[in-house]
């Protein structure tokens, strides 16, 4: 315990002793600190498209504030292509947020795969000021592309989060803080594309 003795009393002189004289703690606290993590949700499926369908969704994104001190504004994401169809058979690739069923991407920041379909890098740029999750909240994201008619039946297609996206960042609202977003790396659901079934009447 705390020793009081020669504790007095500046006008009396009286020694000074607490009663009862016993440590006395107060309420533990958690700091919080600003974050972000993402990761895939599991709410999307693996699953047959149809061939020159649009606006297809094929990777949902669970982007969590719910832990954050402060409101999270995130401007990009590195999402990586991996099909073995070709490139071209997907195109307007773009993110949609679910909660406000906002286009996110629009006009030069649309995607338009082409090129290698193996492990093929792309940074999903977001418009004006990006996307901002609310803290304690936790926002879902959807990636959609046009399916090229021209596409074969059988090909497959997944989208998916990589290992190595420690540059990713994000900025916390109000303060202004620049944080690393967290990205949980993984497969995306593998989707197959198939012609539209046809019936015939009598």
């Amino acid at each position: 315990g705390v020793d009081w003795s020669g504790v007095k009393g500046v006008t009396t002189g009286i020694d000074i002793k607490p009663s009862p004289n016993i440590p006395i703690y107060g309420a533990k606290m958690t700091i919080k600190t600003p974050n972000l993590s993402v990761y895939k949700s599991h709410t999307l499926v693996a699953r047959n498209i149809t061939i020159g369908s649009r606006n297809v969704s094929l990777l949902r994104l669970d982007l969590n504030a719910s832990d954050s001190s402060e409101h999270i504004r995130i401007t990009n994401l590195p999402i990586i292509l991996n099909t073995t169809a070709s490139t071209t058979d997907f195109t307007n690739c773009s993110l949609f947020d679910l909660i406000s069923n906002t286009v996110l991407m629009t006009g030069q920041n649309v995607i338009q795969p082409s090129g290698s379909g193996v492990n093929h890098a792309y940074n999903y740029v977001l418009d004006g000021n990006g996307l901002l999750i609310s803290r304690g909240q936790v926002s879902q994201v959807d990636l959609k592309c046009d399916i090229s008619s021209s596409a074969k039946s059988g090909k497959t297609i997944h989208w998916d989060l990589p290992s190595n996206a420690s540059s990713t960042y994000a900025i916390a609202m109000p303060s202004g803080q620049k944080i690393n977003v967290t990205i949980v790396a993984g497969a995306g659901p593998v989707m197959t594309l198939t012609q539209a079934s046809s019936t015939s009447g009598n």
